[in-house]
């Protein structure tokens, strides 16, 4: 079969509800649906030829949304088990797949997404750098 576009592959896409805004993508680790929807992307680019996954954890910050420490551990971790579970199943899939052979498990990486602090603001200042103040006690 024909490798999907990237086109396709969002045309395709169920859009997930962000269940905290401020989260955006990195919302899904926190449900099985959505962990399900992350899993089934990182598939679909592989299928299309991507060499990467990302972990989904650009906006996933400690202080966000009143998490706890151990939470967003939690979410990071996990962000990283999903890219690397999609990586182990498609070159599990293909392992003797005479037209990807040669594009073995290790031909493929998990990248750790880290945004910047202002990411986890969500309201723009990672682009202006107009950071809010935030008071603690």
């Amino acid at each position: 079969t024909k490798a999907k576009s990237n086109t396709e592959i969002n045309a395709d896409a169920i859009s997930p509800v962000f269940s905290h805004r401020e989260l955006w993508s990195s919302s899904l680790l926190l449900t099985p649906d959505g962990q399900d929807a992350i899993i089934s992307c990182h598939d679909d680019f592989f299928e299309a030829g991507s060499d990467v996954a990302s972990t989904v954890t650009y906006q996933c910050h400690y202080g966000a949304c009143e998490f706890s420490d151990e939470k967003v551990d939690r979410m990071l971790r996990d962000g990283v088990k999903l890219a690397k579970a999609s990586v182990e199943k498609f070159s599990t899939k293909h392992e003797r797949d005479e037209e990807k052979i040669i594009r073995k498990c290790s031909d493929r990486f998990v990248a750790a997404s880290i945004g910047c602090y202002g990411a986890s603001l969500a309201d723009g200042s990672e682009y202006d750098g107009k950071y809010r103040t935030i008071h603690t006690e």
